[in-house]
């Protein structure tokens, strides 16, 4: 697969969440910048958030652990505080899981693929975009 196509794929997973935060009554507007792929706004308390997708094409098992645990794994280029949501997509799936941090974010995320359910989906959003 080229970078391009890279690309492609990840553009479309950040209309995907657009679309499930949209769902979720937050108002969702695609950006095209550097650290932010979505601007949504809560209509109810009117706060604004930054959102950075994260896309995973399939699950992996992590060396060291059981065969059979499967994991998404996210790369975050930035190792800086970020003020925004951070939305992680298992493509292959199409659920996401929402999460900030109050500090520096790690380098990586891996999530067990066990928990992309949708009521995690859901749960993860409502918690983070203040639901």
């Amino acid at each position: 697969m080229s970078r391009k196509d890279n690309s492609n794929n990840g553009r479309t997973e950040e209309f995907f969440v657009a679309y499930t935060l949209q769902k979720l009554g937050l108002l969702t507007v695609h950006v095209d910048l550097p650290f932010d792929d979505i601007w949504c706004l809560n209509p109810t308390t009117t706060e604004l958030f930054r959102v950075q997708v994260k896309s995973c094409a399939k699950p992996y098992s992590r060396p060291k652990c059981k065969p059979t645990t499967l994991y998404y794994n996210f790369g975050l280029p930035h190792r800086r505080k970020y003020n925004g949501v951070f939305v992680f997509v298992g493509a292959d799936i199409h659920r996401c899981i929402a999460r900030s941090w109050d500090d520096v974010p790690p380098t990586s995320v891996k999530i067990r693929t066990i928990k992309f359910t949708e009521e995690e989906q859901t749960s993860s959003i409502k918690r983070e975009f203040g639901l």
